[in-house]
């Protein structure tokens, strides 16, 4: 894929991925909105998009390794810089998270540092998840490039078997045996922040593509149908067994055959970036988004919750799931806003840096 192709691809599918995160964050209003009337018409559309809003931080790895990967090697020091930078905007943004919280509740005075460290250790908060993956992912960088770049094709297809048996099938098993464990530890390549990363560069930059048949690609969406199908349908099952509708929200089975679905995507985007005609420039509106989804995921974390007020409103007109799609989007758009703005001063840009382009660039 060209340079420009790569552009393109990181708008389509970061786009997607973008909004599938940010409204992974409207939990039971939005995301788990099904669970309130199991007997809706609608019950069945919104548990299957909830599976799909699920993927939205594997897509997103999967373009991070597409253009990273390919990349040559930048030198410690400056991949180091960009980490420190992203972990000091993740704890700024907590920082934000959780004074506003303490604001509205009127315990502001209670504001204590080590609770907000505690936090921000013990696990993402506000919707982070997606940056603690990136930066996990570019700690990984070097090994990853090493294996991204001398993998043959043998060593995909076992990776991506690996990944179909422990994460695929194994959840599946240990439920339906009643097995509560097995001792048995997961292969590092199949991890998400590895697997999805090294999936999205051998898709991108290798002749794997090009071996893709229309029949193939066909099977691959039939399969994708399968998969759904799967998770739905051991969902319901555990749901049912223990007469817990609410025991859906836990997504035990949502990662399961996600692999399949997620390739399938990115495949069928990557097949229609090649076979477009390529354009003379690449549209600077859908280049400033493409350079902003960082910093959109970062100050999404802390105009989240203020910007419920568009459900607020909204809901009484539309429901609870049409007005936390429109809640996600005003979100995107306002955080798109702000970085564009906090981006245009030069020693700000620093610490909003683009996650496609080549880390030596991004840390001047």
């Amino acid at each position: 894929m060209t340079h420009k192709q790569h552009d393109q691809l990181q708008w389509s599918l970061g786009i997607l991925a973008i909004f599938l995160v940010i409204f992974a964050n409207t939990a039971n209003d939005g995301f788990f909105e099904f669970v309130r009337k199991p007997t809706a018409l609608l019950f069945y559309p919104k548990l299957i998009f909830s599976i799909v809003v699920a993927a939205g931080g594997n897509l997103l790895l999967m373009l991070l390794g597409a253009a990273q990967l390919a990349r040559p090697r930048s030198t410690w020091s400056m991949q180091f810089n960009l980490i420190l930078r992203l972990i000091i905007g993740i704890l700024l943004g907590s920082v934000g998270y959780y004074t506003y919280n303490l604001l509205v509740t009127g315990n502001l005075r209670h504001f204590q540092l080590i609770n907000l460290i505690q936090m921000v250790v013990q696990g993402p908060v506000s919707g982070y998840a997606p940056l603690y993956a990136i930066v996990s992912f570019l700690i990984s960088l070097p090994i990853l490039r090493l294996i991204a770049t001398q993998a043959d094709f043998a060593i995909m297809r076992y990776i991506f078997w690996l990944q179909l048996i422990f994460i695929g099938m194994f959840p599946i098993v240990i439920f339906f045996t009643g097995i509560s464990n097995i001792d048995l530890a997961l292969p590092l390549a199949i991890e998400s922040g590895l697997f999805y990363p090294l999936m999205g560069y051998w898709l991108t930059n290798t002749t794997l593509i090009k071996q893709l048949t229309r029949e193939a690609l066909l099977v691959a969406w039939l399969l994708s149908a399968v998969a759904f199908a799967v998770m739905i349908s051991v969902s319901l099952y555990q749901a049912n067994l223990e007469k817990n509708i609410t025991i859906l929200t836990n997504q035990a089975f949502t990662q399961t055959f996600q692999a399949i679905p997620c390739l399938t995507v990115f495949t069928t985007m990557v097949v229609h970036v090649l076979n477009r005609s390529e354009p003379t420039a690449f549209n600077r509106f859908k280049q400033s988004w493409v350079q902003s989804f960082y910093g959109i995921l970062l100050v999404a974390g802390i105009l989240f919750i203020p910007l419920r007020l568009v459900l607020t409103v909204l809901a009484p007109w539309i429901g609870l799931f049409g007005g936390s799609v429109i809640w996600t989007v005003t979100t995107m758009v306002a955080s798109y806003v702000v970085t564009i703005v906090l981006r245009r001063f030069k020693h700000l840009r620093r610490w909003l840096p683009s996650l496609f382009t080549a880390l030596d660039q991004e840390v001047r």
